[in-house]
């Protein structure tokens, strides 16, 4: 019995929370102690059409006081000529009216962190990147795919793609190992096996479509987890899988973690305010995105702010 009426506590407790919270999309206003003598002296009616208009919370108002229906005639939407107001009504309304404003206007003004919004996508399990050159550095891998053309005696565009063995099987010329070597050597290898094999044969190697990778975002993310990333996405790529950092993370340190190990601490207010993405490496698969949690803050505003970026920005200059 005792369960049963618990339960059924809880549930009126949510309906009536759910009807309140629907009444206004602003917070509920504070009323001073005038304020609320002014609305008790109101008519029943005239107290609930305030409640509804400025989200005033119901259990603010004396119930003793409050009796009826809700009279459509002074709700704001079906207000009409013939509704008798009291002054105090009209004067009440015009106070939470002003209050109203200058919440907005406070909530509006209200500073926010800095660079937090930037990363802020829809959580993606997979980022494609397929409008980056590739680097003569990339590292091949199992999944990536290799464009042969060749041309002289023979015209001809092939394409491999790397097994998991980590070879291309080219025609003529037997299996090439590829995977752990940069793009530029297996380019080179190719290039001069085909001239060796091939009397008057030339060819041109490019890079077709690339792997994928997979990695992990943890820590204060807006999302951890495991994310399947292009085998060109660097570490701001994974912030943006997983949706940027969350209201606790800071933007300040960000950590790449491999093999258990920290190799790169990545700071995005040096790539935000100053440009630089030097720490903004490339990833690999396995590898760990950790957001560190929010350390100290301190709060800046208008031409403070200002003079704090352009004395950094100096110091920053005389350094380099």
């Amino acid at each position: 019995m005792k369960l049963k009426l618990l339960y059924t506590v809880r549930t009126l407790a949510f309906v009536t929370l759910t009807f309140i919270g629907s009444l206004s999309s602003q917070a509920a206003p504070d009323i001073s102690p005038e304020q609320m003598q002014m609305l008790q002296k109101l008519p029943p009616e005239q107290q609930k059409a305030l409640a509804i208009e400025y989200g005033i919370s119901l259990n603010q108002i004396d119930q003793s006081e409050i009796s009826g229906t809700f009279p459509e005639a002074v709700l704001p939407e079906k207000r009409n000529q013939q509704t008798v107001l009291s002054s105090d009504y009209l004067e009440l309304r015009k106070q939470l009216e002003l209050q109203k404003l200058e919440d907005e206007k406070a909530k509006e003004d209200e500073l926010k962190r800095f660079g937090l919004g930037v990363f802020s996508t829809k959580p993606n399990t997979f980022a494609p990147i397929s409008n980056l050159p590739v680097t003569s550095d990339y590292i091949l891998g199992p999944g990536d795919t290799i464009l042969v053309q060749l041309f002289g005696k023979e015209n001809q565009s092939l394409q491999f793609k790397v097994n998991r063995q980590g070879t291309i099987l080219f025609p003529e010329l037997g299996p090439i190992s590829v995977a752990g070597q940069s793009f530029l050597s297996v380019k080179n290898a190719i290039t001069e096996r085909i001239a060796e094999q091939k009397i008057g044969v030339r060819a041109a190697v490019s890079m077709g479509e690339l792997r994928s990778i997979e990695v992990f975002v943890s820590g204060d993310s807006y999302q951890p987890g495991k994310y399947l990333v292009s085998s060109l996405a660097t570490i701001t790529h994974a912030l943006y899988a997983s949706g940027g950092v969350s209201e606790s993370g800071s933007l300040r340190d960000i950590r790449l973690l491999r093999n258990g190990k920290i190799v790169k601490h990545l700071d995005l207010y040096d790539l935000l305010i100053f440009g630089n993405s030097a720490n903004d490496v490339r990833l690999q698969a396995g590898d760990v995105v950790f957001v560190s949690p929010l350390g100290q803050q301190l709060k800046l505003k208008g031409k403070l702010f200002g003079l704090l970026f352009m004395k950094l920005k100096a110091t920053r200059q005389s350094a380099t």
